[in-house]
C-alpha cells in the first residue's frame, strides 16, 4: 500500500530544551552559525525572522519532538543572496583548546572514533581558573553541535556536569536562567561517520552573554 501523508498542520510539539522547536543554521562555508527558536502561530506553522550578515547557502537543521512522536530533524537548504555553495571547506586545527571572550574552552579530545560512544570532558576557564559566572543557556550547561564537512550530517548533544547522573535514559532536568553551571562538564556524543567535523559549543557567561567555542574534530 501506498503511504498516506496528512496535510493537516501539526500543532502539538513537545518542549525540549525549554523550546519547541530548535533551528540550526550554518552557512556553507562553515563560518555562520545560528541557534533560533521560531514561534508556534495557531494555524501550525513556525515563522522565522532572522537577518543575515553575509550572502550565502545555509544548511537549515529543524530539529523538534512533533506530535508526541521521537525527536526528528529535517535539513533544508536556503539561498540568501546567493545560489553558489561556497565551494571546498577549510577547517584549520584548533588543538583542545580555544579562546572566546574572557574564556578559554578546554576539551579532553579533538579526535573521536566513529561508530561508538565518546565521553569528552569539558573545562571553562575565566583567567587562567575555573570560571565561576557561567549559567544555563536553554536548560542546560551547554549546548554542542557537530557537523560533518562531507556529507553535512548532524549532532545536537548537552554536556552535563561532572558527578551528576549520567543515566542518557533518563530526561533532562532543565536549569533556570539564574542557576550556576559548572565550569567542569561531560560531553557524550556518537559519531557515525569518519571524517572531519566541526564541533560548536554554545554557553553562557557573565551578563547573559552567550559564547561560541569552535573547534575542528576529527574521527577515524
Amino acid at each position: 500500500m501506498t503511504p498516506q501523508h496528512s496535510t493537516v498542520p501539526i500543532k502539538s510539539y513537545q518542549v525540549e530544551m525549554t523550546q519547541k522547536l530548535h533551528v540550526v543554521l550554518v552557512s556553507d562555508d562553515f563560518r555562520t552559525f545560528l541557534h533560533i527558536h521560531p514561534q508556534l502561530g495557531p494555524n501550525g506553522h513556525f515563522t522565522i525572522t532572522q537577518k543575515f550578515a553575509t550572502p550565502a547557502i545555509y544548511h537549515v537543521y529543524v530539529d523538534g519532538e512533533p506530535n508526541n512522536l521521537n525527536h526528528q530533524v529535517f535539513r533544508f537548504d536556503l539561498p540568501v543572496g546567493n545560489d553558489k555553495p561556497a565551494g571546498a571547506r577549510v577547517l584549520p586545527p584548533t588543538g583542545m583548546g580555544v579562546h572566546v571572550g574572557p574564556y578559554e574552552v578546554d576539551l579532553s579530545t579533538v579526535r573521536l572514533h566513529s561508530g561508538q560512544m565518546e565521553m569528552i570532558d569539558v573545562e571553562i576557564l575565566k583567567d587562567g581558573k575555573p570560571a565561576k559566572d557561567l549559567h544555563p543557556y536553554l536548560g542546560v550547561p551547554a549546548h554542542a553541535v557537530f557537523l560533518n564537512d562531507k556529507d553535512l550530517s548532524y549532532v545536537h548533544v548537552h554536556p552535563m556536569a561532572m558527578g551528576g547522573d549520567m543515566d542518557m535514559s533518563k530526561p533532562v532536568a532543565t536549569l533556570p536562567d539564574s542557576a550556576s553551571s559548572p565550569p567542569e562538564m561531560m560531553l557524550h556524543v556518537s559519531i557515525k561517520e569518519a571524517g572531519t567535523y566541526k564541533l560548536w559549543l554554545q554557553f553562557r557567561g557573565a551578563n547573559n552573554q552567550l559564547y561560541i567555542a569552535e573547534f575542528t574534530m576529527l574521527a577515524s
